[in-house]
């Protein structure tokens, strides 16, 4: 069995090309379409576990795409990176750039990727069994899926900060039975 990621839908920051984190943002349209997309996708996956992040965003996606009904777990863990006073600010910015490609830098009143990844990783650790026996979906963000890949993959610095997740993309991983 398997593990499926997804990013949530396209919002409003997405559209204005602003750095979202932990920030709430509607779905657009396109999000919403995106979301509705997702869900003929999963018709084929028989997931038996859905977590999703706490931020309105990833429900809002899950609750268009969750074509099981399966009950849906809000997890904590893999809300979207703290950007800390970082929030709101253009995704393009040079000295947000120069900042981000430093994995190991802690916003002021957010958190660093590695951080991130430290409680990414515990989340899988504990859910590894659950995504062996049965296949599991993750509905979350962009940081959250870049952590979600290092876990998988043995990456530099450079991919890492170079990496993307669209919206509404499905991935699907797996764990090795140790």
């Amino acid at each position: 069995m398997s593990l499926y990621i997804t990013r949530h839908g396209e919002t409003d920051y997405n559209i204005k090309e602003l750095v979202c984190g932990i920030s709430e943002a509607v779905l657009s349209d396109k999000g919403i379409k995106q979301a509705q997309k997702l869900a003929e996708l999963l018709r084929n996956i028989d997931y038996k576990f859905l977590y999703v992040s706490p931020l309105q965003r990833a429900i809002d996606t899950a609750n268009y795409a969750n074509v099981h009904q399966v009950e849906m777990i809000i997890e904590p863990r893999i809300r979207e990176f703290n950007f800390g006073k970082c929030e709101g600010v253009y995704r393009r910015n040079k000295n947000f750039l120069e900042i981000k490609h430093n994995l190991a830098y802690r916003y002021p009143g957010g958190e660093s990727f590695v951080e991130l990844c430290k409680r990414v990783y515990e989340f899988l650790d504990e859910i590894k069994q659950q995504a062996i026996e049965n296949d599991v979906l993750l509905v979350c963000h962009g940081g959250v899926c870049r952590a979600i890949h290092t876990y998988f993959n043995d990456m530099t610095n450079d991919e890492i900060f170079n990496y993307q997740m669209d919206n509404c993309k499905l991935l699907k991983y797996d764990f090795k039975n140790d």
